[in-house]
C-alpha cells in the first residue's frame, strides 16, 4: 500500500525518462496502480510554479502584472457580478479577481 508517485526528467521539449510507482488508492488493499494518465491533485503546490513562470516572464519583459489575462487564454474569462472589469494577471496570481471555478472536479482521466 505504497502511496503513489509519477515523475519525469525533461530537457527541453524531450522527455528523456519518466516513471509511475505505487498505488493511486494507497488505503484500499487492491487499489489500481499509477500509471502515466494517473491525475494527481496537487491542488495548492500549482500555484508556487505558476506564479515562479509568471514572475520570470515579467523579468524577461513578456509580461506585465496589470496585463489583461483575456489576452492568453484560449476563452473569455469575466467574472458574471462585474462584467464589463478587465481581470488582470495580478488578480489571478493574487487571488483578487473575485471569480470561483466550479469545475474543479471534472479535470479529465483516469477514474479512480
Amino acid at each position: 500500500h505504497i502511496p503513489g508517485l509519477s515523475a519525469a526528467v525533461v530537457k527541453g521539449d524531450q522527455i528523456l525518462w519518466d516513471g509511475h510507482y505505487g498505488s493511486a488508492h494507497p488505503s484500499q488493499a487492491s487499489g489500481p496502480a499509477v500509471t502515466n494518465i494517473t491525475v494527481f491533485e496537487f491542488a495548492s503546490v500549482s500555484k508556487t510554479l505558476i506564479a515562479m513562470a509568471c514572475m520570470k516572464m515579467i523579468d524577461l519583459g513578456l509580461l506585465r502584472p496589470d496585463d489583461d489575462a483575456n489576452q492568453f487564454l484560449p476563452f473569455e474569462l469575466s467574472n458574471p457580478h462585474f462584467p464589463n472589469a478587465v481581470i488582470t494577471l495580478s488578480h489571478l496570481l493574487t487571488h483578487t479577481s473575485s471569480i470561483s471555478d466550479d469545475a474543479y472536479y471534472t479535470i479529465p482521466g483516469e477514474q479512480i
